[in-house]
C-alpha cells in the first residue's frame, strides 16, 4: 500500500509529513508545518543508494544519454513525476530501474539551488 509522504520546505529546512509505518507495523500520522509552504510529494521510488526520491529533489543523472544534474517534477499533462530537461527538450518520465540503477539525489532546489544551471 502506498501511504502519502510528503516534505515541506519551512523555515529554512525540510520537514517530512503525512503517514508512516513504524518500526512494529502501526501506521502513525505526522501533521504537516504549514499547508501554504511548498509541498513535495513522494514518489514512490528509491535512487541508486536506496534513498527515497521526492519532488523537488535535485538527481544527478548519468546514463548513456543524460548526463547532468537535474530536479523532479510533478508533469500535470503527463500525470507523472518527470524529470526537468534542458529548456528545448521535454522532461524524462521517472522508472524504476533508472531511478535504482543510475540515478543519485544530490540534494533538493531549496535547500541546493545551486546544484542546477538554473536555480529557483
Amino acid at each position: 500500500m502506498r501511504l502519502p509522504q510528503y516534505k515541506t520546505w519551512y523555515g529554512g529546512k525540510m520537514h517530512r509529513w503525512g503517514i508512516f509505518e513504524t518500526k512494529n507495523g502501526t501506521l502513525e500520522f505526522i501533521p504537516p508545518i504549514d499547508l501554504r509552504a511548498p509541498q513535495l510529494e513522494n514518489t514512490v521510488l528509491k535512487d541508486k543508494n536506496g534513498k527515497e526520491i521526492y519532488e523537488g529533489d535535485v538527481i544527478k543523472a548519468s546514463t548513456n544519454s543524460h548526463h547532468s544534474n537535474s530536479d523532479i517534477y510533478w508533469d500535470a499533462h503527463y500525470s507523472c513525476f518527470r524529470i526537468r530537461a534542458d529548456e528545448d527538450e521535454d522532461g524524462y518520465t521517472l522508472n524504476k530501474y533508472y531511478c535504482e540503477n543510475e540515478y543519485e539525489i544530490i540534494g533538493n532546489i531549496y535547500e541546493n539551488p545551486d546544484l542546477l544551471k538554473k536555480p529557483y
